[in-house]
């Protein structure tokens, strides 16, 4: 008997999409590759023979790719990508470069800067956060239990 979340990953929806990141881990004997954007999983990534050369040059590259997608219809998660078309791109999307803004020079431009993007007084309203010197030694110890 096939669970409902078992059916759900057999019946997976097809989707036209277009991914961009970082082209890596290419197989040319399996004809697969991985692709890791910028925020989220790596996706993985089948090609037909005819791209083995390019995959090849394309090792390490940001790319764009189109292809056909077998998304899970639980989450829309990208289970598996099918290139049809690849190819290098040199600049990341607007959300991801970095911002040309000049990098603030002294303590108080920075402490200015900082006031100014939200960042200090972003956790004022948490209950869980008595002492702040407490609470990031306790992140960072986690934080090196977890290495």
């Amino acid at each position: 008997m096939i669970s409902r979340d078992e059916e759900k990953d057999t019946n997976p929806l097809k989707s036209a999409i277009e991914v961009k990141g970082t082209l890596r881990e290419v197989d040319l004997e399996r004809r697969s590759c991985q692709i890791f954007p910028p925020v989220g999983r790596f996706i993985q990534c089948v090609f037909e023979e005819r791209h083995k050369l390019l995959m090849k040059e394309l090792l390490d590259c940001y790319v764009v790719a189109i292809g056909e997608a077998t998304l899970r219809e639980a989450d829309g998660y990208i289970k598996e990508l099918r290139i049809q078309d690849v190819e290098t791109i040199d600049e990341i999307s607007e959300p991801f470069k970095e911002d040309a803004s000049p990098k603030p020079a002294t303590g108080c431009e920075l402490l200015a800067a900082l006031r100014q993007s939200g960042l200090i007084g972003f956790w004022k309203e948490r209950t869980d956060i008595g002492d702040s010197s407490v609470f990031a030694r306790q992140l960072r110890k986690l934080a090196q239990e977890r290495q």
